[in-house]
């Protein structure tokens, strides 16, 4: 299988629009499946997925499993891993708003497998993907945020993320793993850049303002975590794990 995409959502109208983005511009049906993780007691996702099950030409699969509030969504994101097909080459992990507008999508990533004969890097495809990092902040703040990633990058590191946000944390991976031994004539940078597909609405949505008051708390709290000591150190350990792995193969 080519890809397995992991979402999390709770809502209908989304998924809907979502999957036709995939179908209708895919070349292969059977390359990818699309994972939904939906909240424990969510009866109406629940009963819409199984009849989207039934109907869909491409593999959906769902689990009732998450749990706690948008800020939790790393954990959710996590937990998805234990449903992927194990032959999955990428993994992606985005939201429920992000929709594929390229033709033949899936031929054109199909094109960009076995970039490394050890199968350890990164295809972006945001509106961000040209962007070069000198600091880590910068990875916790603007992150490449829809990619696909290879399964087996995810397998090195143990899971997507140990915090929110599981893009800004994969950010800071690369970014030490490019910076590491910086005075090395030979940097390791396993991103990929790719121009020929397109997406579409990976941008926080609009929300009224007492939503938006929360979203901005939570947002601080997470940034306070995400750049901590622990967990940039944990960024620093995956990079080196990454790395002592590209150089024994």
């Amino acid at each position: 299988m080519l890809a397995s995409i992991l979402i999390n959502s709770n809502k209908k109208e989304n998924l809907e629009i979502l999957f036709d983005s995939y179908e209708k511009n895919s070349f292969d049906l059977a390359s990818f499946e699309i994972i939904i993780n939906i909240d424990k007691n969510d009866k109406i996702i629940k009963e819409y997925l199984i009849e989207q099950i039934k109907i869909r030409k491409f593999k959906i699969k769902f689990i009732q499993e998450y749990e706690g509030d948008y800020f939790d969504g790393h954990k959710n994101n996590n937990l998805m891993l234990n449903y992927i097909n194990p032959n999955a080459y990428f993994l992606s992990c985005t939201g429920d708003r992000v929709l594929i507008e390229t033709k033949n999508w899936d031929k054109i990533l199909a094109d960009n497998t076995k970039i490394f004969e050890d199968d350890i890097y990164r295809v972006k495809i945001s509106n961000s993907r040209n962007r070069k990092y000198f600091d880590y902040w910068e990875c916790c703040f603007a992150p490449e945020n829809v990619f696909f990633i290879t399964k087996k990058f995810i397998d090195i590191s143990g899971d997507f993320s140990p915090c929110f946000s599981h893009d800004a944390f994969i950010q800071c991976i690369f970014y030490y793993l490019e910076r590491h031994d910086n005075f090395n004539s030979k940097q390791i940078n396993r991103d990929l850049i790719l121009n020929g597909i397109h997406c579409v609405g990976n941008k926080p949505e609009k929300k009224k303002d007492d939503d938006e008051y929360m979203r901005l708390s939570g947002q601080v709290k997470a940034w306070n975590i995400l750049t901590s000591y622990s967990i940039q150190k944990e960024a620093i350990r995956r990079a080196m794990l990454i790395k002592a792995n590209i150089l024994t193969n």
